[in-house]
């Protein structure tokens, strides 16, 4: 059973935001890419 303090995290995965976030300051055009 899940408890109050991981119920209330959203769900996320910190290497893929952490690869979006280097591939925007590598080709700013990226987001358009991906979105």
């Amino acid at each position: 059973m899940v408890n109050d303090s991981q119920a209330k995290l959203p769900p996320q995965n910190i290497d893929a935001e952490a690869s979006l976030l280097g591939a925007i300051l590598i080709d700013s055009d990226a987001i358009v890419k991906i979105a």
